[in-house]
């Protein structure tokens, strides 16, 4: 997991520099290819408490059309780490409204505990990410920036192993699959290189 993070973090990091060196990012070029990148913070509104969300989504403009591909973190309950495609389109060119569609995968980033403070084994599996709403772009000098508000769905999976403590010797490992699925209002903002 580990390397996975530090994976993630090299290719985020290449990608937000080649979005600082891109020329002309604040306008949106008719019919021409470009380089951009949405980076944002946001929060998570659903039963529980208020989380934290980070995201940085790097890809390709063209006319009122962007893909690309995103990764962030996800404090929503369980910590994770969502890997997703993006998809954007401008639905009113002259007023900055877009609508956005995530989908992809939801990996668990959760700390372990130490082994002599329990007596049961938690395995997370990753489950499903997707993330769509409405957005609105605005422009200053040298940035652009960007406000959305969507609803985003989050599921992982754990298996929890346990013997008994107290019971004869030999007794099986007895298993346990939780599923888990988030339903949240998503409100981010950011900046668009």
């Amino acid at each position: 997991m580990k390397q996975l993070l530090k994976s993630m973090f090299a290719l985020w990091l290449v990608l937000f520099t080649l979005s600082a060196a891109a020329q002309d990012s604040t306008r949106i070029k008719e019919r021409k290819f470009s380089f951009a990148s949405y980076n944002s913070a946001g929060i998570l509104l659903g039963q529980n408490n208020p989380h934290l969300s980070l995201q940085s989504v790097n890809g390709v403009q063209y006319g009122p059309w962007f893909a690309g591909a995103g990764v962030g973190l996800d404090y929503y309950y369980m910590r994770s780490i969502p890997v997703f495609i993006d998809l954007r389109r401008l639905i009113i060119p002259k007023k900055n409204l877009y609508l956005y569609a995530d989908a992809g995968v939801n990996y668990p980033y959760i700390k372990k505990p130490k082994e002599e403070e329990t007596w049961y084994q938690s395995h997370y599996q990753q489950g499903l990410y997707l993330d769509g709403g409405i957005g609105y772009l605005f422009s200053g000098e040298k940035q652009t920036g960007f406000f959305s508000i969507g609803y985003s769905t989050k599921r992982l999976r754990e298996t929890i192993e346990h013997t008994y403590i107290w019971g004869p010797p030999g007794m099986p490992t007895q298993k346990e699959n939780l599923r888990y699925q988030f339903n949240r209002v998503s409100i981010k903002a950011g900046l668009r290189f």
